[in-house]
């Protein structure tokens, strides 16, 4: 079972991604103090969890965050990065992976659902919703789901 989390927020594009994925969903505040408790809330337990936020420097990429950082502590989402690159370069979509972390409310959104899940999480940043045309936003849910499968298939067969 895959859990899409976004931001809450009508002009967020994480938010409006979220209507077109099928399964399982959670929007996460906009606010440090928030997310910890947002994300405690959670109690199921998913294979994997795949997270969206905004990045007002994208416009026709996607990039995708290896690891999170918080008090000098430093965890890995998923090692599925590689085949995601690949799912959304087969839809058209540009897409970058970052090694690098940033103090910011996605990495630390990112941090707590690692810690939460046991590093069965990756975060992808996303183009603010002046870019995201409907048509990007369909491939990157294609893209997505593509990598879920991934996901669920090496789980099921004890590849991780």
């Amino acid at each position: 079972m895959i859990l899409y989390t976004g931001f809450k927020g009508r002009h967020n594009s994480s938010c409006l991604l979220m209507d077109l994925f099928e399964g399982e969903k959670f929007l996460l505040t906009n606010s440090f103090a928030g997310l910890k408790r947002d994300i405690e809330s959670i109690t199921a337990v998913y294979d994997a969890v795949f997270m969206f936020g905004l990045d007002k420097n994208l416009s026709d990429s996607v990039r995708i965050e290896k690891y999170a950082e918080k008090d000098c502590v430093r965890l890995a989402g998923l090692s599925c990065e590689k085949a995601a690159r690949k799912a959304f370069e087969a839809e058209g979509i540009k897409c970058t992976v970052s090694e690098n972390t940033f103090q910011c409310l996605c990495n630390e959104a990112y941090f707590f659902m690692l810690e939460k899940t046991g590093g069965k999480a990756l975060f992808f940043h996303i183009p603010p919703i002046r870019y995201m045309t409907d048509s990007m936003a369909r491939s990157v849910v294609r893209a997505v789901n593509s990598t879920a499968i991934g996901v669920i298939d090496c789980d099921t067969q004890g590849g991780r």
